[in-house]
This record gives structure tokens, C-alpha cells and sequence, in this order.
């Protein structure tokens, strides 16, 4: 078992706007661009991603980090229209308190190792295969660590609301929120396998970079729910 300290650097740019207008609008953006490497990040101890190509050099392993998201956009908002103040009793209590709310969110892909299944002609007696002869799966020698990245990730959460007054000090709240609004498919894992070994020959495997999943826990497909709030 080799054990090394693990080497990183993480470089960051950050641009951040902030804006409140009289006219019920406040809203808030940010950009960061992100520049992340490490020797390896891997939480667990004993499987067969934690190979190295040369253990007496991890500098081989010196690549883009697991976390390293390089563009992320963010911008949300709260609006809260007042343009019928001045308008009859009728068209206020139909078009008034309302709270608009939306989150925009896009970020690159998550980056990836493409990698080879196969054992090779390994002719070192050790009985090991794969293609560096170490057994398990392995990333293909000439390509660095994390040389490919996933889709980006598209989001937007948007959330309506409207209050309604009872008496001094009593309110309702009617709500309805969307998350994922507009059911953008998110691919949150792809296939690795760039390689398969074939006794002599690598061969390049057609299905690479292909998505294998969508949606985790965070993001998911469009849901909608409902709520009331009182207040006092």
C-alpha cells in the first residue's frame, strides 16, 4: 500500500454583482473561473481507481482536481412589482403583493479520467494484468489524469408568491415553487472506458463519453410544489 501526501493547488477568480433598485427589483450574479490540481483525491482507501502509474513518481498523477468545476455562473433575483399602486381597488387586489423569484445556476462538467479494461502481454512473471501490469483498472499511460469533462450542468429554480393581508399583524402566504423549471436533462455520470485490451491491441471503445446517468439528490427532474404560509 503506497501513501503519499497529496499535492494541490486551487487557483480562483471571482466577479460578483449586487443591485437594488426603488422599483421592487434586487438581484445578485456571480462568476468564478477556477483553476484546481492535485496529485489524486480519492475517499477511499482500497480500490482499484486508487492505482498509480509509477509509484516511484506521482508526479505522473498531477492533473485537474475531482472538485474542479472551471466555469460557474449564478444569478438570482427577487422582484416585487408595484406598477398597479395607482391603479382602482380591482386591479390592485388582483394584481398586487406578488414576489417573483427565480436562481439561474451553470457550471461546467465535473472532470473525468478516461480509462482501459483489458489485461495486456505483461511479461514481468508477477501474474498481474491490466496495462500497466498492476492488476484492477487503470487510466491509459499517454493521457493525464482528468483530461476529459462532462456536460455542463444547467439549472433554474423559480418560485411565485403572493401575501395576503387578514388584519394588523396577520398575513397568508400562497406559494408555489418549481426546481429544474424547464426539465433540462443535468447527465451527472458518463462512461470511462476509453479502451478495451485485446491480446496486442488497444481498441478505442465506441460508447465513451456517453452518458450513463441523470439526476442525483441536488439535481434532479422538474418538480413543483405548492405551500401556504401563515404569518403573525
Amino acid at each position: 500500500t503506497i501513501s503519499s501526501v497529496v499535492r494541490s493547488k486551487y487557483d480562483a477568480m471571482i466577479l460578483q454583482v449586487n443591485r437594488r433598485f426603488t422599483s421592487g427589483l434586487q438581484f445578485q450574479t456571480s462568476y468564478t473561473y477556477a483553476k484546481a490540481s492535485d496529485n489524486g483525491q480519492i475517499s477511499q482507501t482500497f480500490t482499484t481507481g486508487n492505482g498509480v502509474l509509477d509509484p516511484n513518481n506521482l508526479a505522473l498523477e498531477q492533473g485537474r482536481s475531482n472538485f474542479e468545476f472551471r466555469h460557474r455562473f449564478v444569478a438570482n433575483a427577487v422582484w416585487q412589482p408595484n406598477y398597479f399602486k395607482d391603479s382602482s381597488p380591482i386591479v390592485r387586489a388582483i394584481f398586487s403583493d406578488y414576489t417573483l423569484s427565480p436562481i439561474i445556476s451553470v457550471f461546467s462538467g465535473r472532470p473525468y479520467t478516461g480509462f482501459v479494461v483489458g489485461n495486456g502481454p505483461c511479461t514481468f512473471g508477477s501474474g498481474l494484468g491490466g496495462i500497466v501490469c498492476a492488476s484492477g483498472t487503470n487510466r491509459a499511460f499517454f493521457l493525464p489524469r482528468n483530461a476529459f469533462a462532462q456536460p455542463r450542468t444547467v439549472n433554474v429554480d423559480f418560485r411565485i408568491s403572493r401575501r395576503f393581508g387578514i388584519r394588523e399583524g396577520m398575513k397568508v402566504e400562497v406559494l408555489a415553487e418549481a426546481f429544474n423549471l424547464f426539465n433540462h436533462l443535468n447527465v451527472t455520470d458518463v462512461n470511462a472506458t476509453m479502451f478495451t485490451i485485446s491480446g496486442t491491441n488497444l481498441n478505442l471503445s465506441s460508447t465513451f463519453g456517453s452518458a450513463r446517468a441523470a439526476g442525483n439528490t441536488l439535481l434532479r427532474e422538474r418538480q413543483v410544489q405548492f405551500g401556504v404560509r401563515f404569518e403573525f
